[in-house]
């Protein structure tokens, strides 16, 4: 069974193969058989009287959920893709859609990589099919520029360009952000920046940014003032606890008392 709910009061429900939906003001509307494998809760059209449901699903298309794996990102692109994938696999897709709909903010992104990534000089996607474009990074060494395919240049390369590309390119389009280890593949000279990236445009162009990470730098910059630690016991339930409690003792950083076993 799926039930989507508005202070308590139905506004979608699919149960035993049937959807039912329900107007802003909670009266029935239309019924119609579906298939129980999936949801149907994404195929409902806008229209007059769903306007909390269209705004939840709005929401929901705003969540991006990502582990950045960068060995698997595709270099080439024959779609322009909305959604980023859980592993942002898809990375070329997403940024030839943004490339379309956000032109203008491409300088300011291709800059700040400037500042984190010796020697990178732009991106551009080139034509190498009827519909196919690659994803190819513009460097420079010696006074010499070249070009590298994506899947040429190295993993923390990859990573350090789609996390700069989720805070700058997604700004101001109401994305949330739920990044799972976005430290992996950063070297520490690299995560600090980034972070601080992140800090500045949480609450304005990024309304709001969840990270699960281990990293001591992360721990230390961010989880004072909002982190959450999460600790499974013996029995398999999980305990959640404010950082700010932990303290420290003789003035230790987070990460330190975390990593001493004093969060008991």
């Amino acid at each position: 069974m799926e039930r989507l709910e508005s202070r308590g009061q139905p506004l979608f429900v699919f149960d035993q193969g049937n959807v039912h939906l329900y107007r802003d003001d909670h009266s029935p509307g239309p019924s119609f058989a579906a298939d129980w494998s999936e949801s149907d809760l994404a195929r409902v059209p806008p229209r007059q009287d769903n306007t909390r449901l269209t705004r939840f699903l709005d929401f929901m298309q705003r969540l991006v959920v990502c582990g950045l794996y960068p060995a698997s990102f595709e270099t080439e692109s024959t779609t322009e893709d909305l959604v980023l994938t859980r592993d942002a696999r898809n990375f070329a897709s997403w940024y030839r859609h943004v490339l379309l709909e956000r032109h203008e903010m491409v300088p300011e992104f291709t800059e700040a990589l400037r500042e984190v990534i010796d020697g990178f000089r732009d991106i551009r996607m080139e034509k190498v099919g009827l519909d196919t474009r690659a994803l190819m990074v513009m460097l420079e060494e010696f006074n010499e520029r070249y070009e590298l395919r994506l899947d040429e240049i190295s993993d923390g390369q990859r990573a350090l360009i789609a996390l700069y590309a989720l805070v700058r390119l997604a700004a101001g389009q109401g994305y949330t952000l739920f990044l799972d280890e976005p430290d992996n593949y950063l070297a520490l000279t690299e995560i600090q920046p980034w972070l601080m990236e992140l800090a500045d445009a949480c609450g304005r162009e990024v309304p709001q940014a969840v990270l699960c990470s281990h990293h001591p730098e992360l721990i230390d910059y961010l989880g004072g003032d909002g982190g959450l630690v999460l600790k499974r016991e013996s029995s398999g339930a999980t305990v959640v606890r404010p950082a700010r409690e932990l303290g420290g003792e003789g003035g230790l950083r987070l990460s330190e008392v975390i990593a001493r076993g004093w969060d008991q």
